[in-house]
C-alpha cells in the first residue's frame, strides 16, 4: 500500500520512501511534468514514471548503489545518476510498473533501475561535459 509517498509493505519488507510520480513521454524524455497531461511536442498522453538518484561506477554500470562511495570492482568513485525506478517480478521481467505490489506467485515486486535517454550527463573519463543548446547532442572533452 502506498500512503503519502511511503511504501508500506505487508510482506515483511521494510517501508521506505518512494520518489514522487513524474509524467513524461518516452519519445520526448526531456518533457517532465508533475501532473498528468499530454506531451507539448506531440500531444500524446504522458506516462507516469519515478525518477530516483542512484550512484554507479562510470566503467561498471551494473554497480548501482543508493549512497556514494567506491566501486567494489575497480575502486573508482561512484557518480550520481538519475534513473527510472520501476517494479518488476523475477519470473516475469517484462512486467514493469511505477508502483510496487505483489507478483502472481505472491512474492513482492522487486525494484528495477533503468537508464533514461540522456540520464547520464556525467563525464566518464575525467573531462568536461558539454551539452548543445538543443539539449540533445553532447560531447565530453578530456
Amino acid at each position: 500500500m502506498i500512503l503519502a509517498g511511503l511504501l508500506l509493505s505487508g510482506l515483511g519488507q521494510p517501508a521506505y520512501t518512494l520518489p514522487p510520480l513524474t509524467y513524461t513521454y518516452p519519445m520526448h524524455p526531456d518533457v517532465l511534468d508533475d501532473k498528468e497531461g499530454t506531451c507539448p511536442i506531440c500531444k500524446m498522453k504522458l506516462d507516469p514514471i519515478r525518477l530516483d538518484t542512484v550512484y554507479s561506477c562510470p566503467v561498471h554500470s551494473i554497480v548501482q548503489e543508493k549512497t556514494s562511495g567506491k566501486c567494489p570492482i575497480c575502486r573508482r568513485d561512484l557518480v550520481q545518476l538519475t534513473m527510472k525506478l520501476s517494479f518488476t517480478c523475477a519470473d516475469h521481467p517484462e512486467i514493469e510498473k511505477p508502483n510496487p505490489g505483489p507478483c502472481a506467485d505472491g512474492s513482492a515486486m522487486e525494484p528495477k533501475y533503468t537508464m533514461r535517454a540522456h540520464g547520464n550527463h556525467n563525464p566518464q573519463h575525467g573531462g568536461l561535459f558539454f551539452m548543445e543548446t538543443d539539449n540533445w547532442h553532447h560531447l565530453e572533452g578530456a
